[in-house]
């Protein structure tokens, strides 16, 4: 599929990228489909670019590369969505953000979570105790180009 990004250019995306959201993302709710895709330049960030809107694209990062005890708490009925089975594969993002003067963070507590099998995804609040933002550093994102 050919889709176009005010974002990330003119992007040639397979099947196996586009990600279902049945209830939408947390303030995008009418958005369903998204394409995930590895940012060319870092790769430790992810994109999900809206399928219906060219100009919406999130970045992403998976926050336990960034902190290795951090695990996602929440209730059963908030993964429903997902559909997930015993072998199904489950990636977990976080939203980046622009803070201040050239500075990112990420919020914790708002997990992405996807079926990386069923191209299932859903957007959550958690209620643990995890810290809700992380400074980023070294990050090559250009929030000129995001939403």
């Amino acid at each position: 599929m050919l889709l176009n990004s005010r974002f990330l250019g003119e992007l040639n995306c397979n099947d196996d990228q586009v990600v279902e959201f049945p209830t939408g993302m947390i303030g995008l709710s009418s958005y369903h489909q998204w394409a995930l895709i590895e940012d060319p330049v870092d790769h430790r960030i992810s994109w999900l670019q809206s399928v219906g809107s060219f100009e919406i694209a999130l970045p992403l990062i998976r926050p336990k590369d960034e902190i290795e005890q951090y695990d996602v708490r929440v209730s059963p009925e908030l993964l429903q969505p997902l559909q997930l089975a015993d072998s199904d594969r489950l990636g977990v993002y976080s939203v980046v953000e622009a803070y201040g003067l050239n500075q990112i963070c990420t919020n914790l507590r708002a997990p992405v979570l996807i079926n990386l099998d069923r191209h299932l995804g859903v957007q959550v609040v958690t209620n643990d105790e995890q810290p809700m933002q992380l400074e980023l550093i070294g990050f090559a994102v250009n929030f000129r180009k995001s939403a």
